[in-house]
């Protein structure tokens, strides 16, 4: 018996009338000096093992009056949830996988529990709180992305997860008050070849954020790690890497993982090309307009040979679908602000400046096709400027977030930017803000000076961290804060519904009332 040696767990069970068991499998690797952990659970009462709750509870996809919840569970079960005090059926026949959406909440601030049924055994969870929006034009979220692991193993690598990082940041996110959380990508190591190891590897990614997940909503998008992919190496000895097709494709492994909005989205790019339901999206909160890109679409190393997306290119149906998204928002007048997320930087600052949207400027000398041959990937700037002037069309675009970089930097990408490779100008519309946010615990990368905005850059730090967001009515600010829980910086980044430049720029103000 693997745990006779350290525990009478029979024993131990007969005194208890029945509970939840939480256990730890780990892994020492003396060669590498790590170790690597897992964590498991299951519930029993009296002799008897039952359906335990091994995934959430989540909330996600909260309106002013609606709210939708999910949990698995380890074994089929019937289950309910009980919100405010009414009572809602998930399902009428045992399921693992249980899903809730509850209309009619009056307020904003609201209680939930659920309830298992196994057999003829039940239990319920602790009771959770969550708010829905108040409709006064003050919105405050964070964003991050990047949690893959990082070296050393044991918490930095909790199954491809840096679970001390993410745990962290997480919790400080939501004791400042957000009401929500954008994760853009690189949740996990992923690059899995085989679908099971990135469910796994998702699994333990919503093990740690169920948490703040079961109280405030994230919105996850995809990132470059965040793919299940097929190995081809051809009679040179070239190795090429493929999205998977049909239902083990990534978007499609990703939107079987989270609960995303899924009432609006691009058609996909080809009719083999994978869906972009629940990775690209987009919601409103308040007088905020959120937009999810995924900049990893239908992955390939080498899409120019085998076909498939090159990581950093927007296709033709998701860019028309953005600019339509952005001109909606522009012409509403309940809407102030928008802003964007996604994964692979339109400007990189470090650690991706030979990919990103960029490419290294699509230089042919610094892209090769597998023969080695120059590969001019000018297309890829040609369409990185085409998406940014669709984003820049509207002066209530404030900001564009991404991750990919482990770092955090700040850019104005205005009309006097350096955007091309021979520092030229794109004469983009109107001033709107890129930040890379990719400090949730993946390794860290260096300032990169080899690009023609090395000089605007207006901020740079790699401590691990989050931005916090905050918008009231036609003014907004960022917050950027460490995980030590250190401001790095902060900023206001609009007022009376214009963007503030860079001879207008000023720190933003002291928040009151949080730590």
């Amino acid at each position: 018996n693997l745990f006779s040696k350290y525990a009478d767990l029979d024993s131990i069970f007969r005194k208890q009338d029945g509970g939840v068991v939480v256990y730890r499998l780990e892994i020492h690797n003396p060669q590498a000096a790590s170790a690597h952990y897992y964590d498991n659970r299951f519930r029993f009462k009296g002799n008897k093992r039952i359906a335990c709750i091994f995934e959430g509870p989540f909330i996600d996809l909260v309106k002013t009056h609606s709210a939708v919840f999910s949990w698995e569970t380890d074994d089929p079960a019937v289950s309910t949830i009980t919100v405010d005090g009414k009572r809602y059926m998930a399902e009428s026949t045992p399921s693992i996988q249980h899903q809730v959406r509850v209309t009619g909440l009056q307020g904003t601030e609201h209680n939930y529990h659920i309830e298992i049924t196994d057999d003829t055994i039940s239990y319920r969870t602790p009771t959770r709180i969550f708010t829905t929006p108040d409709n006064n034009n003050h919105v405050l979220f964070a964003v991050m992305s990047d949690s893959r692991a990082a070296s050393g193993g044991g918490a930095s690598d909790y199954n491809a997860v840096n679970i001390d990082a993410l745990s962290t940041l997480l919790n400080h996110a939501y004791f400042r008050g957000s009401e929500f959380v954008l994760f853009g990508g690189d949740l996990i190591g992923g690059f899995c070849s085989d679908p099971e190891d990135y469910r796994s590897q998702m699994k333990s990614w919503k093990q740690i954020t169920a948490q703040t997940g079961s109280m405030i909503p994230i919105y996850e998008g995809m990132g470059n790690h965040d793919v299940t992919i097929d190995i081809y190496r051809n009679e040179q000895g070239h190795w090429y890497y493929l999205d998977k097709k049909g239902k083990e494709n990534s978007q499609a492994l990703f939107a079987e993982a989270f609960v995303n909005p899924d009432d609006a989205y691009p058609a996909p790019e080809h009719p083999e090309a994978p869906s972009y339901r629940e990775n690209v999206y987009f919601f409103d909160q308040e007088n905020v307009r959120i937009i999810s890109v995924n900049t990893n679409y239908w992955y390939s190393s080498r899409p120019e040979e085998t076909g498939g997306n090159l990581i950093g290119y927007i296709m033709d149906k998701q860019l028309a679908w953005v600019d339509s998204v952005v001109a909606d928002a522009d012409k509403n007048s309940s809407i102030d602000h928008i802003f964007l997320f996604a994964h692979s930087p339109a400007f990189p600052t470090g650690g991706h400046v030979s990919s990103g949207m960029w490419w290294s400027g699509g230089d042919s000398l610094k892209n090769r096709y597998s023969d080695g041959t120059p590969l001019d990937r000018s297309y890829v700037v040609k369409r990185r400027n085409e998406f940014w002037h669709a984003i820049a069309s509207s002066s209530k675009t404030r900001a564009m977030f991404f991750g990919d970089e482990h770092n955090y930097s700040r850019l104005l990408v205005d009309k006097d930017f350096p955007a091309n490779p021979d520092s030229s100008p794109e004469n983009f519309k109107h001033p709107v803000y890129q930040m890379i946010t990719g400090g949730a615990g993946a390794p860290f990368y260096a300032k990169d000076p080899e690009t023609p905005w090395h000089n605007e850059v207006g901020a740079f730090s790699g401590l691990k961290h989050y931005i916090l967001i905050e918008t009231h009515n036609q003014s907004a600010w960022i917050y950027v804060y460490a995980e030590s829980g250190q401001l790095i910086e902060k900023l206001q980044i609009a007022e009376n519904g214009k963007t503030i430049e860079k001879d207008t720029m000023r720190p933003a103000p002291a928040r009151i009332g949080h730590f």
